[in-house]
């Protein structure tokens, strides 16, 4: 039978240096041991018990580390950084946050809860806010972060000088694809009147235009690296994703590389569809790159062509593959098992030059016809 672990207040404290929370843990049914911990090292300090009894959490310094002895992984973030801390790691809050950093030039911070919270530094460095370009400060050990709950932050650590210029040259080629994107899409955004009329590929390959299907409740829970194999057109009677019918699909254009859910007008867990029609003059070699949030399975032609885990940066996943003359109907399932989500697609040739003469449409009668129909 199980037993829960209560903290030790006393020992706790003296470990920890900190107030023990008051609560009380509950090992997971294959988290748990079946015998009591024998503590019989002087130099071991029982900070939890089964039921305030028998030791359940034993904790030991030695030269080179630290060792928690522990029935559950289950513990509040307020006790997880109680522990590590006082086995020498680095926090960079003390907050609820998500945090992911290691030491290096990249820290992010994802919002537990709105409000300021303080960001300490391992080490003093120049820090620059990635999403907008500023300069936080040089040479700091700390800066407070204002936050919503869920915003999420990324920061450059490290010499500010060359970061700032080679995130100003990215900047601009971000805002070049967007004008280039939005000089080649109707003003309206996003829009059910796209116009059908077949739309250049612009240069650097990206497709801004979509028919789109969803949302989809997700039937089960997938893991990050398995793809979501049921077939939720077919469930819902608009044909299957080798084959799908478009009489339901809805258009939408986004004014850069990224399509996002709030584009999409979807939010949470989900499953969503996206197609077009890629036209290209003559049969060739061409090479789709994806990136996706969450996972997503890659269509051509009826046929699976395969799967993405997730990443939602340009060419995450690239699938080179043979396009024939005339129209190439090009199908996307995305998973999203929470929060943010969406895609980018991008289109060139196997060479990683622009393909020439190419064209995207979302033309949801011609697309029924020529696909579901089988004319």
């Amino acid at each position: 039978m199980r037993a829960a672990v209560r903290l030790d207040a006393a020992a706790y404290q003296q470990w920890t240096g900190r107030s023990a929370p008051s609560e009380t843990l509950h090992p997971a049914e294959r988290h748990y041991f079946t015998s009591p911990i024998v503590a019989d090292d002087a130099d071991a300090t029982v900070i939890g018990r089964f039921d305030g009894t028998e030791p359940a959490m034993v904790a030991r310094r030695y030269d080179q580390w630290t060792s928690i002895l522990c029935p559950t992984t289950t513990m509040s973030p307020a006790i997880w950084r109680d522990l590590v801390r006082t086995a020498g790691v680095h926090l960079y809050v003390d907050t609820d946050d998500v945090i992911a950093g290691d030491g290096g030039p990249l820290l992010m911070i994802h919002a537990s809860q709105g409000g300021s919270r303080k960001i300490v530094l391992p080490r003093e460095t120049d820090v620059i806010d990635l999403y907008s370009g500023q300069l936080i400060g040089r040479g700091i050990r700390e800066f407070q972060l204002a936050a919503e709950r869920g915003q999420t932050h990324f920061y450059h650590l490290g010499p500010a000088d060359e970061a700032l210029r080679r995130l100003g040259e990215a900047m601009r080629a971000t805002a070049d694809d967007q004008a280039m994107a939005a000089s080649l899409m109707p003003a309206a955004h996003p829009s059910t009147q796209i116009s059908t009329v077949p739309v250049p590929l612009n240069d650097r390959g990206y497709v801004t235009s979509f028919l789109v299907s969803g949302p989809f409740d997700n039937l089960k829970e997938y893991g990050w690296s398995e793809p979501v194999e049921e077939d939720y057109l077919h469930r819902a009677g608009i044909g299957s994703e080798e084959n799908p019918d478009f009489s339901t699909w809805r258009t939408v254009s986004v004014p850069g590389p990224m399509v996002t859910l709030p584009d999409l007008n979807l939010r949470g867990a989900m499953t969503f569809y996206l197609a077009f029609h890629l036209r290209v003059p003559s049969a060739q070699p061409i090479r789709i790159g994806i990136g996706s949030d969450d996972q997503h399975v890659l269509f051509v032609n009826g046929q699976r062509i395969g799967f993405g885990t997730p990443g939602l940066i340009v060419d995450n996943h690239v699938y080179d593959l043979d396009a024939k003359a005339g129209e190439n109907l090009v199908l996307l399932k995305v998973t999203n098992r929470g929060g943010p989500g969406g895609a980018v697609v991008r289109i060139m040739g196997c060479n990683g030059k622009a393909l020439t003469g190419a064209t995207i449409s979302t033309d949801p009668p011609q697309a029924a016809r020529s696909m579901h129909d089988g004319k």
